[in-house]
């Protein structure tokens, strides 16, 4: 109750998303702070581009896929992964395996 009603009464307001924005560069969930970035026109895209997406379905099997895909894309990025394809393909084995069980 206590994340629901940070996200939802804090986190989710018109004031912290602009702030969110301003120090993130990061386009805001609120639709007013939204509206009011748009004067960027990285956000007004970004906000194009979402106009006509449909959500991911929230599948509880993806759980598997995200937390190997998530992982090897921060090795890949931080540079901790020194063969970013051996890294990207061992991800790929992690996946079809958890998948497979």
């Amino acid at each position: 109750m206590a994340a629901t009603e940070f996200l939802t009464n804090y986190i989710g307001t018109e004031e912290v998303q602009t702030e969110l924005y301003a120090v993130g560069d990061r386009p805001p969930a609120n639709m007013a702070a939204f509206e009011a970035a748009k004067a960027d026109e990285v956000v007004a895209a970004f906000g194009e581009v979402g106009e006509n997406g449909v959500p991911m379905p929230n599948v509880p099997e993806m759980a598997a896929v995200w937390e190997f895909w998530g992982v090897a894309e921060a090795d890949i990025i931080s540079g901790k992964a020194k063969d970013p394809v051996k890294r990207w393909d061992e991800m790929a084995a992690d996946i079809e395996a958890a998948i497979s069980k």
